[in-house]
């Protein structure tokens, strides 16, 4: 099975990777009117950002085309080889768009190509089956379709779909579904809604468009913690565009909605976290592996929690161990954390207004007093404490300690205390590029690839080594958002001048 899989994908990122021309098409009706997540692919203007649509990627390509050839016969490998050569002899077509999707509550997941010609597509469908990559090719209902795995492949004359259900016991299971799908026209479909209109008129590398009805119903109630009980998930849905540019990866992502009583919530949520002003860039040194800054009015949070009815009784039990109330309600103005890039140790720093709350943690004491010695709270002087806890997760993650108080109204929590402040007026990510970003996020993250790739390389494994290769080609991973309804994602590499694409490629044909 594992080897068929290999084998399917190795051809299809040939052919993709080798795409010509564009052209309309509709396929898109396949997708299902009540899918929960699409993605639309523009493998055109990836194969030309890549340069493999082109001479530069022929060392990448001239090693696909020994992969695939290696052990056919010789009527399967002359086939691979004039697909390799002109893809649409594959029967289907790469420089389309190519769509896939995660039917509701991840019941299904399909992709979905043109078809430019069948009778090509099944010869190569015959091909596949000879190598054992796939079943035998049958026929029903004007639709032919074979096995990989517990993946179903099936196609007409104008649309290729591969299926897949997490929870049907066989490919054939997915049979009927398949042909409802490969039958319907646009109106059935998910191409006659606003949100595909609103798709197609992105212009991007990949576009998405979901929402929250993608996830299964036994992880729904997690997920709602906090929220009113009345408020309809799926009704929030939310669009992104991926561009690959020179040295970076980018990704704007937009949350919409309709529905007021959303709206009302998270107008809510945006009064609780407002933009952060960024202060503390200057306490921690530039050699941060990462940082994740925000700005909490802990009342508005703690009030927003208690319109769920179960929260608030939960929280105002006499039976919770400790006043969360207090705690929230000291926190007003910037928090943040970050990961040392030396031995993985941690600070959380957050803006309160006193030191009062830390008698909800005195009031501990006698609870933890019960655990015989396992767990302890040791007072270190004025506001300060120290957490002890010696079993559990606490242990496996090298947190057997955690120190914890108030100073100049600042409350941090860590566990290592030599980490404290530890920084130096010239180089701390006050001076980092991406710095000036920072100031009116409500929410901002930065990943160090320099620091993490200095944390791989202390790991003595071939497989971290070459994770921390990867690493030291990449500069910084940022995530920032302004508002409930706008984030922006990149990826940024140490190579500013060729498309991410390309770079991906010359690291393949290293291999």
């Amino acid at each position: 099975m594992r080897k068929q899989l290999v084998s399917l994908y190795v051809w299809l990122t040939a052919v993709v990777l080798l795409a010509g021309c564009s052209s309309q098409a509709e396929h898109q009706n396949a997708i299902p009117k009540d899918a929960s997540l699409v993605v639309s692919m523009d493998m055109q203007a990836m194969a030309d950002k890549s340069g493999l649509s082109g001479q530069d990627g022929q060392v990448l390509v001239q090693k696909l085309k020994s992969a695939l050839k290696s052990g056919l016969d010789a009527e399967s490998a002359a086939l691979i080889e004039k697909i390799l050569e002109e893809p649409a002899q594959s029967g289907l077509s790469f420089t389309d768009n190519v769509y896939g999707f995660v039917g509701r509550q991840s019941s299904s997941i399909g992709l979905i190509l043109r078809v430019q010609n069948r009778g090509k597509l099944d010869r190569l469908m015959e091909v596949l089956h000879k190598q054992n990559v796939c079943s035998e090719l049958q026929e029903a209902e004007q639709i032919k379709w074979a096995t990989v795995g517990k993946v179903l492949c099936a196609y007409t004359k104008k649309t290729f779909l591969a299926l897949y259900g997490p929870k049907a016991g066989t490919a054939e299971d997915m049979h009927y579904m398949a042909s409802i799908l490969l039958g319907q026209k646009t109106e059935d479909g998910y191409a006659s809604t606003p949100d595909f209109e609103q798709m197609m008129m992105a212009k991007a590398d990949i576009v998405t468009s979901g929402n929250m009805g993608i996830i299964p119903h036994e992880y729904i109630a997690v997920l709602s913690m906090g929220l009113p009980a009345d408020l309809s998930l799926e009704a929030l849905k939310t669009q992104s565009t991926v561009h690959f540019e020179k040295g970076k990866v980018v990704m704007d992502i937009t949350q919409h909605t309709e529905d007021e009583a959303i709206k009302a919530f998270m107008d809510k949520q945006q009064q609780a976290c407002r933009p952060a002003n960024g202060h503390y860039l200057d306490v921690f040194p530039a050699s941060a592996a990462c940082w994740m800054t925000g700005n909490l009015d802990g009342a508005a949070a703690y009030n927003l929690l208690c319109e769920n009815p179960t929260i608030r009784q939960t929280l105002e039990s006499p039976l919770f161990p400790i006043d969360l109330q207090t705690i929230f309600y000291a926190i007003k103005g910037d928090v943040c954390m970050a990961v040392s890039g030396e031995k993985a140790g941690f600070v959380v720093y957050a803006d309160v207004m006193n030191s009062d709350f830390l008698q909800a943690f005195e009031n501990l004491k006698p609870l933890l007093a019960l655990t015989g010695g396992r767990m302890k709270l040791n007072s270190l002087g004025k506001d300060a404490y120290q957490f002890q806890g010696v079993y559990g997760a606490m242990g496996a993650l090298g947190m057997n300690a955690l120190w914890f108080g108030v100073k100049d109204k600042r409350f941090y929590l860590t566990n290592r205390p030599d980490l404290l402040e530890k920084t130096s007026a010239s180089a701390t990510l006050r001076s980092a590029k991406w710095a000036e970003d920072v100031e009116g996020n409500r929410f901002y993250m930065v990943v160090s690839f320099d620091a993490i790739a200095r944390l791989l390389y202390g790991i003595p494994t071939a497989e971290m080594r070459m994770a921390a290769t990867v690493c030291s080609a990449l500069e910084h991973f940022t995530v920032s958002s302004k508002d409930w309804q706008h984030s922006h994602v990149e990826l940024t590499t140490k190579d500013t001048e060729t498309n991410v694409l390309r770079q991906l490629v010359k690291g393949l044909e290293n291999l």
